[in-house]
């Protein structure tokens, strides 16, 4: 819910701009943009004798996007995008207390997770010239884009079903423990920070299809869990340049 209230005040906000705010200089433009994001979250445990693994869900992003050129090939291209996510984790931890006692830890967690982003971006661009009658029209962009991306935890909740086996002397014994659920503060860490590059195409003097790929730097989640978690995406989408 806070996702969509958000994204609609952006919306409306960009919109009343386009509407009464006038024209921007030649050198200056924004539009709007929305994507498909796919997941592939890399895990790094503390413990040795942990394994982490992952099903990611296609998540969803959109935001606005402001360009300043700094003239026909160089551009800065910062960006403020909301963006959602969902998944599972499962970690498996196996001690050995001595040849015959063996303690297995299994946890599945739910995630979900809602995100303010800012991309902060140095965007090349290459325009398209036309050289005879039905070649590349001149309002046509081939852009590459790179730079830091700042991700801010705005939303998640976790909810969490574990279970320990123990072997003992060839004997098993089970023990389920309830779901538990954490919120946003005592998981994922308010803030992380990576890098992304992409490419995109402006053609019929305003529309946009993109591809970006986003590696976090730092964990998306606290350390006391016993591992790290690292920000790895596919994003393609679509953008439309108001001015």
């Amino acid at each position: 819910m806070k996702y969509i209230i958000a994204l609609g005040v952006m919306l409306s906000t960009v919109s009343a701009f386009g509407q009464f705010g006038g024209r921007l200089p030649d050198n200056k433009s924004w539009g709007l943009k929305a994507s498909f994001n796919y997941y592939l979250p890399s895990y790094k445990t503390t413990n040795p004798a942990s394994e982490i693994s992952n099903n990611t869900n296609t998540g969803f992003g959109g935001g606005a996007y402001f360009r300043y050129d700094f003239n026909d090939l160089v551009s800065f291209q910062p960006e403020l995008l909301f963006a959602s996510r969902s998944g599972s984790v499962t970690g498996v931890t196996t001690n050995e207390v001595d040849t015959n006692i063996t303690i297995t830890e299994t946890s599945v967690s739910n995630v979900a997770q809602t995100t303010i982003e800012l991309p902060l971006n140095l965007k090349f661009r290459w325009e398209f010239i036309a050289r005879h009658q039905g070649a590349w029209k001149s309002n046509s962009t081939l852009g590459v884009v790179t730079g830091p991306r700042l991700v801010f935890n705005m939303a998640s909740s976790r909810t969490t079903s574990s279970s320990e086996v123990t072997s003992l002397y060839g004997q098993q014994s089970t023990e389920v423990r309830d779901l538990s659920t954490t919120n946003a503060t005592d998981y994922f860490s308010p803030f992380s920070f990576g890098w992304g590059v992409g490419v995109d195409y402006e053609f019929a003097g305003r529309m946009i299809v993109y591809g970006n790929y986003f590696r976090g730097l730092t964990s998306m989640n606290k350390p006391e869990f016993g591992f790290k978690s690292f920000d790895n995406r596919f994003e393609v989408g679509l953008g439309i340049r108001i001015y």
